[in-house]
C-alpha cells in the first residue's frame, strides 16, 4: 500500500483563529464606497477616462483582500503547531505523544548498584525522557508500589515542570511493586479519551522476576492480558534501569517455636538466611537483639549452601511483650538484612468458662472437669494457675453480659442452652477484634438457638450447622472413638508420634453431626465415624472451635480420662492465645491493630514508631474495634503504649516482604515470551532510535511553523504598501525575501547588506520623478 500522509496539529484548538479570516471581507463589505449617479458634463469625461484604469484598480483591492485574509489564517495555523506521519505502518511521527510513565519505587529499587540506587536510576532516566518533550506532549506519571497513590499525575499535563517535580519527589519504599495494580491504574488512564495523540507507555522497572513472574499462575495470565490490553491502545517501552543481576544476603525468615509462653518458659528463635546470587567472600555476621540489647553475635557460611538457619535460645525473666531481632551486616540492600518477632510472656491465661448447666453438686455441671484441667492447682494450697499458668473464671450464662469479655484471652460456652441476640453480638465483637472461642455443645443446647444467632447461613459466627444427635448417653450401648489416623493440627502435637498414650481409647456416647461451612471452616479432629469431633472457623481477628461432644461425663469418658482431656484442653488454649499473638508480627503495610480493655477506651493513645518518636491515637469510639494504625511504612518494632496496662507496651513487629530481596531479572525469553507472550514491544534502545527519527521530523515540522510566521510578517510589512501602492509592496516584498536569502546563504552581515542595497534601490526607483531634470 503507498504511503499516506497524515495531517495533525500539536494544538488544533489553536485553530479556531481561522475564523478571524472573515474579519477583512466584513470590514471591507461595512466601508465599500458608495456610488451615486451625478449628471454633469466634466464627470462624464472623467468616468470615461478613469475606465481604462478600472481593471488595474480592482485586482489592487482583491490582492489587499487576500492578505489581510491570509495574515491570520497563516498566523492560526503556525501556532496550532501542523504535525504529519506517513501511514506506512509505524514510522516516526511528529504528532503529539500522551506518555505514561511507570516509575518502580518498589523495595527493590533500593539496591545500590555503581555507587548509587536503582531508585536514582530510574529518576534520571525518566528526566531524559521529559527532556525530550515538544510542544504539546502531555505526560503522566504512575508510580508501582504496593500501597496508594499509584496514579500521581492522572490528569494529562502539558508541561513538564510539574512531572519532574514529582519524580524528583519520588521516594523508595519497603513494598513490594504489586505490577497486577499499576498496569490496572495504567489501563483505566488510557481509558481517558485523548484525541489526537500517539499513546506511549513506558515501563521504568528493575525487571524483578519475583514480581514481574509471579508463582500463582492466575496472575501471570492476568500480567499478560493488562500487558496486551495496554499494547492494544499504545506503544509499550520497556525501560531497564539496573546492568543486571546483583548478589543479596537477606534474613528471609525469623520463627518462634512458640510466639506465647510463661514466665520462665524457654524459647527458641530460628533465623533463615538465604543468598541470592554468587556466594559472598566472607562469612556473613548475624546478631541477636532482645529487646534492643545485643545478646549473641554469629557466623553465618553461605559458602556451599544457599540457605542457613541460626538459632537463638532465650528465657524470659519477666512477663511482657519480648522483642527480638536478628540482623546481618549490611550490604547492596539494607533494609532485607534485618527481622523481627514479638514473643507474649505472661504470668497466666485468663480464661472465661461460661457454664450452661449450673450445679450445686460437684462435677454435675458443665465446667468443673474442664475447671479442673485447665488449672489442676485450683482449690489446693496453691493459687489457681500456678502450675499450668492458666487461670480459669466460671460465670453462669446469665451473667455474660455483664461480663467484659476483652479482659480474657479465650472464652468456653459450655453446654449453654440459648443465647439471646445480644449475647450473640457481644461474642461477636469479642472474636472479631481477635478474641478465641470455644463452643461445647451438651444435652442442654438449643440448636435453633445457636443456628439463628450465629450461623447466619453460613456468615455468622458458628462455623458448621449442627444437625441430630448420634448415639444415647444414657443407654451407653454404642461409644465412637477419636480417629487417630491425622495428628497435624498444633491440638494434637502432644499425641503426634506417640502412640500408646491411649488416644484411641477415648470413649464418646453421644454426639451432634455437624456440617462445616464450605471454605470457612477445617476439620482437625473426626469422630472414627468419619463425623467432625472439632471443628474450626475464623472469624474477623479471632477464631473459633466448635467441639461436637460435651465436655463433661454426660456423653462419653473423654472429661474422666485426663490422659486425653487435659493435654487437648490447655493444647486448645495455648493455640488460640498463639492465634492472636501472631498478629504481632506483620508486613509493611499491614495495619497495626490492638485490642482494648473496656476501662482503658477513653485513654489517649500513642504509637511508637521505629525511629523512636511518638505519634498520639485518637481515642476509638467503639473499644470492640480497638485501635488501628495504618502507617506501617518501614520496618521495625511498633509500640502500642498502653496506659495502665500491667503488660506495658505491646510491641508489633513490622518486616518487610521477603520476595523483594531476590534482586534477578528477567531473563530476554521470560520477557518476550513469558510476559508479553510473544506481542510486540520496544526497549530503551528501542525507544532512542525512534525518539531521533521522531525528532528530525519534529524540527521539520516546526520549520514550517517557522515559514508560516515568516510569511505573516512579511504581509504585515508589505500590507501597508499594498494599500498604498503595488509596485513599492512588490518591491518590499522582493526586497524581504532577498534579505531572507542572502542571511541563509551568507548569515547575519550579508541579510544587512542585502536590506541596504534594497532600500537604495527602491529609494531611487522612489523619488527618480524627484531628482529627474526638468524639461
Amino acid at each position: 500500500m503507498p504511503p499516506v500522509l497524515a495531517w495533525g496539529f500539536a494544538a488544533p484548538w489553536l485553530l479556531w483563529g481561522l475564523l478571524l479570516a472573515v474579519a477583512p471581507p466584513i470590514i471591507h463589505w461595512l466601508f465599500r464606497r458608495r456610488y451615486r449617479d451625478t449628471p454633469w458634463a466634466a464627470m462624464q469625461f472623467l468616468a470615461a477616462a478613469a475606465k481604462r484604469q478600472t481593471r488595474w484598480q480592482r485586482l489592487d483591492q482583491w490582492l489587499l483582500l487576500a492578505v489581510r485574509m491570509l495574515i491570520p489564517l497563516a498566523a492560526a495555523v503556525a501556532l496550532a503547531g501542523p504535525t504529519w506521519q506517513l501511514a506506512t505502518g509505524g514510522g516516526p511521527s511528529t504528532a503529539p505523544v500522551q506518555r505514561v510513565l511507570v516509575a518502580d519505587a518498589s523495595l527493590s529499587l533500593s539496591a545500590v548498584e555503581n555507587g548509587r540506587s536503582r531508585l536514582t536510576a530510574t529518576k534520571d532516566r525518566a528526566l531524559a525522557l521529559t527532556g525530550t518533550a515538544r510542544p504539546g506532549d502531555a505526560w503522566q506519571l504512575v508510580r508501582m508500589a504496593a500501597s496508594p497513590p499509584r496514579a500521581v499525575i492522572s490528569h494529562p499535563a502539558l508541561q513538564v515542570g510539574p512531572v519532574n517535580e514529582e519524580l524528583q519527589n519520588l521516594a523508595p519504599t519497603s513494598e513490594p511493586a504489586e505490577p497486577l495494580a499499576a498496569l490496572d491504574t495504567v489501563l483505566s488512564l488510557l481509558g481517558q479519551d485523548r484525541g489526537g495523540f500517539r499513546r506511549e507507555v513506558h515501563l521504568l522497572t528493575d525487571g524483578q522476576r519475583s514480581s514481574w513472574r509471579p508463582d500463582d499462575e492466575p496472575q501471570r495470565a492476568r500480567l499478560q492480558s493488562l500487558l496486551q490490553a495496554i499494547g492494544a491502545q499504545a506503544r509499550i517501552v520497556w525501560e531497564d534501569v539496573s546492568s543486571g543481576p546483583l548478589d543479596n544476603t537477606a534474613v528471609v525468615d525469623l520463627t518462634l517455636d512458640r510466639s506465647y509462653v510463661q514466665v520462665g518458659q524457654p524459647i527458641r528463635a530460628t533465623a533463615t538466611i538465604r543468598r541470592f546470587g554468587q556466594p559472598p567472600e566472607q562469612p556473613r555476621t548475624l546478631e541477636w537483639r532482645v529487646d534492643g540489647r545485643l545478646v549473641a553475635r554469629q557466623a553465618v557460611d553461605l559458602s556451599q549452601e544457599e540457605t542457613a538457619t541460626q538459632t537463638l535460645p532465650y528465657v524470659p525473666a519477666s512477663a511482657g511483650d519480648v522483642r527480638i531481632e536478628a540482623a546481618l551486616d549490611p550490604d547492596v540492600l539494607t533494609a532485607d538484612d534485618r527481622r523481627g518477632a514479638v514473643c507474649l510472656v505472661r504470668t497466666a491465661v485468663r480464661v472465661l468458662l461460661v457454664d450452661g448447666r449450673p450445679s450445686g453438686v460437684p462435677f454435675e455441671n458443665a465446667t468443673d472437669a474442664l475447671k479442673l484441667a485447665l488449672a489442676p492447682a485450683a482449690g489446693a494450697t496453691a493459687t489457681a494457675g500456678e502450675t499450668s499458668g492458666i487461670e480459669p473464671t466460671v460465670i453462669s450464662d446469665g451473667e455474660l453480659l455483664g461480663t467484659e469479655l476483652s479482659r480474657f484471652d479465650v472464652v468456653f460456652l459450655c453446654d449453654v442452652p440459648l443465647l439471646t441476640s445480644r449475647d450473640a453480638e457481644v461474642l461477636k465483637q469479642y472474636v472479631h477484634a481477635g478474641g478465641g472461642l470455644v463452643i461445647a455443645v451438651g444435652p442442654r443446647l438449643n440448636i435453633d438457638s445457636y443456628h439463628a444467632q450465629l450461623y447466619e447461613q453460613g456468615e455468622g459466627l458458628l462455623p458448621a450447622r449442627l444437625g441430630e444427635i448420634v448415639g444415647d448417653a444414657a443407654q451407653r450401648e454404642t461409644s465412637f472413638g477419636f480417629d487417630g489416623r491425622e495428628f497435624s493440627h498444633p491440638i494434637l502435637q502432644p499425641f503426634r508420634g506417640n502412640p500408646n498414650t491411649g488416644f484411641e481409647l477415648t470413649r464418646t456416647f453421644a454426639f451432634r453431626k455437624a456440617v462445616p461451612v464450605a471454605d470457612r471452616a477445617t476439620v482437625p479432629l473426626s469422630f472414627d465415624t468419619g463425623d467432625p469431633a472439632i471443628v474450626e472457623g475464623a472469624y474477623g481477628r479471632g477464631r473459633v472451635l466448635l467441639l461436637t461432644t460435651a465436655l463433661d461425663r454426660s456423653w462419653g469418658t473423654w472429661a474422666v480420662w485426663g490422659h486425653t482431656f487435659v493435654p487437648m484442653m490447655h493444647e486448645t488454649v495455648r493455640y488460640l492465645v498463639a492465634f492472636r499473638s501472631r498478629e504481632r508480627t506483620l508486613l509493611v503495610r499491614q495495619p497495626v491493630r490492638f485490642r482494648l480493655e473496656a476501662r482503658l477506651a477513653g485513654t489517649t493513645w500513642s504509637v511508637r514508631l521505629p525511629s523512636d518518636e511518638r505519634v498520639p491515637l485518637p481515642p476509638p469510639s467503639d473499644a470492640a474495634a480497638g485501635l488501628l494504625y495504618e502507617d506501617t511504612a518501614e520496618p521495625g518494632f511498633y509500640g502500642i503504649e498502653a496506659p495502665g496496662s500491667a503488660n506495658g507496651t505491646a510491641w508489633f513487629a513490622v518486616n518487610v516482604d521477603p520476595r523483594e530481596s531476590d534482586l534477578r531479572p528477567l531473563s530476554a525469553t521470560e520477557l518476550r515470551d513469558g510476559l508479553f507472550g510473544g506481542k510486540e514491544y520496544d526497549t530503551d534502545a528501542d525507544r532512542a532510535e525512534i525518539a531521533e527519527d521522531a525528532a528530525l521530523l519534529a524540527d521539520d515540522a516546526a520549520g514550517l511553523s517557522r515559514w508560516l510566521l515568516g510569511v505573516v510578517l512579511l504581509f504585515l510589512v508589505c500590507e501597508p504598501f499594498l494599500a498604498w501602492n503595488r509596485l513599492l509592496s512588490a518591491g518590499v516584498a522582493l526586497g524581504l525575501a532577498g534579505c531572507a536569502l542572502a542571511g541563509w546563504l551568507a548569515g547575519p552581515w550579508g541579510a544587512i547588506a542585502a536590506a541596504a542595497i534594497g532600500a537604495l534601490v527602491v529609494a531611487g526607483m522612489w523619488y527618480r520623478p524627484v531628482l529627474a531634470p526638468r524639461q
